[in-house]
């Protein structure tokens, strides 16, 4: 149900797409996506993460700042033998990321960022969006609306929280890509990344895991007059908190699988559509609401506000419905890259 809803929204927007006749492009338009959004969901937030970029780089010098803030809100709960998983409530990360062309094919970036979770006020709202688009709402309308409770627990033992109305600093994220192919006719721009995450975050509030993560992989990107693909693999090593020890839990290995796409409507508008597909944070529960994989698929737009800068919306969504956050709302400034 929930995949031909998706397509019957898809090819809704297509339809209207087709029915408004886009504008001569001039010789200044450029690429706007992909959209950098990553898996929403609190667990996932303590983990490094490489999100969607472009294969092309920051020429030597050249300094770009992206600011971002996501608004989140997540429904899991199950019981089973000896485990508990309950993720109810809203989460708002914002974050300001750097990025330094460094060589004349290697940029490097570094994100700050800080979390904030609450009760909030968007279940009414999710219950009526999950409602319109017959997706499943994974048991969120038998509950309360705009509750707060976050944690995992495994044989009576809480081994993670995340506090209700606190804020606190994330890990730091710094990212290194280097392009390998330019992009030209025949094939397309192909770049390789690695990264680190510094245990910056409070791994008490839930923020952070207190250990260092690593991860490494390979983005590709090819482009036409309208038209731009991108797609990307990763791997993420994290590390597990201090809080698992003894619970027979650890945070695995994460491969992420991204594909993004980008119709220029105008000279200054583009359309953006994105899937990015994470594997299990967790493979020793068996309660599904933490131990499956997350689809993302994100639906927006960007739309430039100067020469340099752009201005990115886009919507999300977890067509899995068993793990990962059950929408998502981002907002992004972008200037310089």
């Amino acid at each position: 149900m929930r995949a031909r809803s998706l397509a019957a929204l898809l090819a809704s927007t297509a339809l209207i797409a087709a029915a408004c006749a886009p504008l001569p492009l001039g010789p200044d338009s450029r690429v706007r996506g992909p959209i950098a959004a990553r898996n929403q969901h609190p667990l996932a937030l303590t983990v490094l993460a490489l999100p969607p970029r472009r294969a092309a780089t920051l020429a030597r010098g050249r300094t770009g700042v992206e600011l971002m803030s996501v608004y989140t809100s997540i429904y899991e709960s199950g019981l089973g033998p000896g485990e508990r998983v309950v993720f109810d409530g809203e989460v708002l990360r914002s974050s300001a990321t750097v990025r330094q062309g460094v060589g004349p094919n290697t940029d490097v970036e570094l994100q700050l960022a800080a979390v904030y979770t609450s009760s909030g006020f968007l279940d009414g709202f999710a219950d009526a969006f999950h409602d319109t688009l017959q997706f499943a709402d994974g048991g969120r309308s038998r509950a309360a609306d705009d509750q707060h409770d976050m944690r995992l627990v495994r044989n009576g033992r809480t081994i993670y929280e995340v506090h209700e109305d606190e804020v606190a600093l994330a890990d730091v994220p710094v990212i290194v890509t280097h392009r390998v192919l330019a992009e030209d006719d025949g094939t397309p721009g192909v770049a390789l990344r690695a990264g680190v995450e510094l245990p910056t975050g409070s791994e008490s509030a839930g923020a952070g895991n207190g250990g260092l993560d690593w991860g490494a992989g390979v983005v590709i990107e090819k482009n036409w007059p309208r038209w731009s693909i991108t797609g990307g693999v990763d791997l993420v090593i994290p590390s597990t908190p201090d809080s698992f020890a003894g619970s027979g839990v650890d945070l695995s290995n994460v491969l992420q699988l991204q594909n993004g796409y980008e119709y220029r409507w105008t000279d200054r508008f583009s359309l953006l559509a994105q899937l990015f597909w994470t594997s299990p944070m967790i493979d020793d529960f068996s309660l599904e609401e933490i131990s499956r994989d997350v689809l993302d698929v994100g639906l927006g737009f960007a739309v430039d506000t100067s020469r340099r800068s752009k201005f990115t919306m886009s919507f999300h969504e977890d067509l899995v419905a068993a793990t990962g956050p059950d929408f998502s709302a981002l907002l992004a400034w972008t200037w310089g890259y």
